[in-house]
């Protein structure tokens, strides 16, 4: 008996496509990490719509900046590694935006601890946040947050699924799009916070890509994942900097946290005489 079959290995290949690619954009060509992986997103979403999951998965692998992924040959390790979490658990978490960066992270953190355990040093956390956290800085971030995950369920609903017949890359188009003109855009826009707004923005975007309605039925429920995305991402700034699939990480807890909320409040009420 098998382990791996075909079809796992193929998801496998096209996770490491993924990965070698964005890197390369993001590190070799300087084109940054979330234009990079918005790029691959769309190829992958167009071209290869089959596996346009796993290349978009093996893309957020792909955002490591050197810190993380010393050359392109370590891409071969972090990459094969997500592919691997990717077939592990691909029957689970159907529709929840954000899982494909939350493997993107498991792989990262995971191949980091074999690099160490080969003797390469790595400063996972960083002691002094890139950013100093301030109401404004904040605010911006909630900002964007909510916008970035509401554009995104509307640009899949109202551009994406009409434009294509086949409905599986909706998702992955609508993320990378809504990823590739915030990556553009914002650093244009502020010096200060153009990169962290870019970074808020691809992440609300995975929250957005969250299936409607048999996760998310209201718009409303994308917008409080990017509230929560908002939240976790100035929780989280000092930590693993440079390490691809944070972002996915961000936004599939976001997922989570919202459906749990509206779930426990449709219990309550539908158990709860009104008075």
């Amino acid at each position: 008996m098998k382990i791996l079959n075909k079809p796992d290995m193929m998801m496998i290949v096209a996770v490491l496509a993924g990965t070698i690619s964005t890197w390369y954009l993001n590190n070799e060509l300087e084109l940054g990490a979330v234009v990079a992986s918005a790029i691959v997103g769309l190829i992958g979403g167009a071209l290869f719509n089959k596996y346009s999951p796993q290349i978009f998965c093996g893309s957020f692998v792909g955002m490591c900046s050197m810190i993380v992924i010393f050359n392109i040959y370590y891409t071969l390790l972090f990459g094969f590694v997500a592919g691997l979490i990717y077939v592990a658990w691909k029957g689970y978490f159907y529709g929840h935006g954000g899982k494909l960066g939350t493997t993107a992270f498991m792989a990262v953190l995971f191949s980091l601890i074999l690099v160490a355990l080969a003797g390469k040093d790595y400063q996972a956390v960083s002691h002094a946040a890139v950013e100093s956290l301030t109401v404004s800085w904040f605010l911006l971030v909630l900002v964007v947050g909510v916008v970035a995950s509401v554009a995104t369920y509307y640009m899949r609903k109202d551009v994406f699924i009409r434009l294509f017949s086949n409905k599986c890359a909706d998702a992955v188009l609508g993320s990378a799009t809504i990823g590739l003109i915030a990556g553009l855009i914002f650093p244009e826009i502020s010096v200060t916070y153009g990169a962290t707004l870019s970074f808020v923005a691809y992440s609300a975007s995975f929250a957005g890509m969250t299936a409607y309605p048999r996760i998310f039925d209201s718009v409303l429920h994308y917008a409080v994942a990017g509230v929560f995305v908002a939240i976790l991402y100035t929780a989280t700034v000092d930590l693993v900097p440079g390490g691809g699939g944070k972002l996915g990480t961000i936004g599939f807890t976001s997922v989570i946290i919202t459906k749990y909320i509206f779930e426990h409040y449709r219990e309550v009420r539908s158990n709860t005489c009104e008075s």
